[in-house]
């Protein structure tokens, strides 16, 4: 398989992973796993990580 496909696909879905849980900042939605409440902040953190990943993922697939 392609490097290109896989690092577009994973960047892509880093990506939108990314605006989910930014809508649930913006939106304040509660998330709960469990019995347990998942804290914005970790929502906080998963948005820089995930747009991270996704921006370097799609940087080093269109720059091949």
């Amino acid at each position: 398989m392609d490097h290109k496909i896989v690092e577009i696909t994973a960047g892509t879905i880093f990506g939108l992973l990314g605006l989910l849980h930014l809508c649930r900042i913006i939106f304040n939605v509660p998330l709960t796993l469990g019995s347990w409440q998942l804290p914005l902040i970790l929502s906080i953190i998963a948005v820089i990580v995930a747009g991270t990943l996704s921006y370097l993922l799609l940087k080093n697939a269109l720059k091949k």
